[in-house]
């Protein structure tokens, strides 16, 4: 990892930071209304229609999806775009700037009709509900699951409610990673067929390898192995959104940039050139929120195994799961060439390294890749909090979107 002077002093700052805001008078602190705003008044006070829509995955998750579309398109049928945020993230991530920077907007407007995911057991969706969320149980699954269960039902309850024959898909980070491993384990084994399903696959900054990963936090959890001891103490759920993290985070941004810099530094790395620094504390009032605590565990493992395969449970629990010693891969070169898939990634990227992208690359089947595209100066959140991205990146996922237009 780079030397960072600050950066091993967070602690210190977050604590000294803390007294500050307690000593501040709350009035001498201007408050971005956005701070504050659910999602459902950021979609809604920019003219957009908002829906919540619930669905059920076969291991019991229950997924909120946000649908948004343009009143100037009535109720027409359009075709539908799938957003799936990354780790630690939320649908939030797509509706965070202004109409005409978020892609959620600039999709809606473009004549698509636009469906937030959220990941199982973020702030709006739940681990399985058969379970107490005080329970292992509740928090027993990674992005497999996500994979396996969540896309597939999401992707299926959209058609159902649109009405069309198959739908564009576009992913960060996390959201990638269970997105192509979906798609490179279609139909193995007896598993439903997805790729009809999607026409087009936008990855922005997908996240497979990790073997050259500067995160902090993904990097640190790999080798020290906090993954493994947050296991042993039963801490089952990770970063979770709080009133606390939402309220504290964003006085924190207001009044000492630098700390949240590092927040941010510590999930997604420092190179993040794109961001307006203005609206920190509105990206951390909605930022983090939530995964288990297994799934980092996954990402740890991905770090240290450099591959690209299922959660490695030992040899006895793999033999339990998956009838042999070894986690299976998922195989890149059974990806559907049938998908429009155009790969977005940044130069900068300490999360997604471009030397992880080229092992992706060069997994994949040559015909597979309809478009790739590597932006010199963009780190990891560029592409969804980034106030150029409407200008370098989205023309040209709609670009993507519109060739695989059913």
């Amino acid at each position: 990892c780079r030397s960072h002077t600050m950066k091993p002093l967070l602690p210190l700052l977050l604590a000294l930071a803390a007294v500050l805001v307690v000593g501040t008078d709350a009035a001498s602190v201007r408050v971005e209304p956005d701070v504050t705003a659910t999602i459902s008044q950021l979609v809604t006070e920019k003219g957009y229609t908002f829906e919540v829509h619930h669905v059920m995955t076969k291991d019991g998750c229950d997924l909120s999806v946000f649908r948004v579309r343009d009143p100037a398109f009535g109720s027409k049928k359009l075709p539908a775009v799938l957003l799936q945020h990354g780790i630690l993230d939320s649908a939030d991530a797509w509706v965070l700037n202004s109409a005409w920077e978020s892609l959620a907007f600039i999709a809606a407007s473009a004549g698509y009709d636009v469906f937030l995911g959220n990941s199982r057991g973020n702030k709006y969706s739940t681990g399985r509900t058969q379970y107490s969320p005080n329970s292992h149980e509740y928090w027993d699954w990674t992005w497999d699951q996500m994979a396996f269960f969540d896309i597939p039902a999401v992707v299926d309850a959209i058609l159902q409610v649109t009405g069309q024959p198959s739908l564009g898909l576009v992913c960060h980070s996390q959201g990638c990673t269970q997105t192509i491993g979906m798609l490179s384990r279609d139909g193995f084994n007896g598993t439903e067929l997805m790729a009809p399903k999607i026409n087009a696959l936008a990855a922005l900054a997908p996240v497979c390898f990790l073997a050259h990963c500067k995160s902090l936090l993904v990097r640190g959890a790999a080798d020290i192995g906090a993954d493994q001891l947050l296991k042993i103490l039963g801490v089952d759920q990770f970063l979770p959104n709080s009133t606390f993290l939402s309220d504290l985070l964003p006085a924190f941004c207001s009044l000492a940039p630098p700390i949240c810099d590092s927040v941010i530094w510590m999930i997604a790395g420092d190179t993040q050139q794109h961001l307006n620094k203005t609206r920190l504390p509105v990206y951390m009032s909605h930022f983090p929120s939530g995964t288990s605590t297994i799934d980092v565990c996954h990402w740890a493992q991905t770090v240290r195994q450099k591959d690209y395969a299922m959660y490695d449970y030992g040899e006895s629990g793999n033999m339990r799961a998956y009838g042999q010693k070894t986690p299976p891969q998922y195989d890149l070169s059974r990806f559907p060439t049938s998908v429009k898939l155009g790969i977005f990634t940044g130069a900068l990227d300490d999360l997604a390294d471009v030397k992880d992208v080229a092992t992706l690359l060069a997994n994949l089947p040559p015909t597979a890749i309809t478009m790739h595209q590597q932006f010199s100066s963009y780190g990891h959140l560029d592409f969804t909090w980034g106030d150029s991205a409407y200008v370098d990146v989205y023309p040209q996922v709609l670009a993507l979107l519109n060739m695989g237009k059913p």
